[in-house]
């Protein structure tokens, strides 16, 4: 009962860890590509 327990303690932080870092990811992908069209509109002036 307690290792089955611990088991899916584990598995749902590790869901929980890549939830994360796929929204973190996103995040970055799209504060990266703003960044990105901001310096090919400075750039053009």
């Amino acid at each position: 009962m307690n290792k089955n327990l611990h088991i899916i303690l584990n598995y749902s932080l590790f869901s929980a860890n890549s939830y994360m870092k796929n929204l973190c990811n996103k995040l970055i992908a799209t504060f990266c590509q703003g960044i990105g069209k901001k310096i090919k509109h400075i750039n053009f002036m």
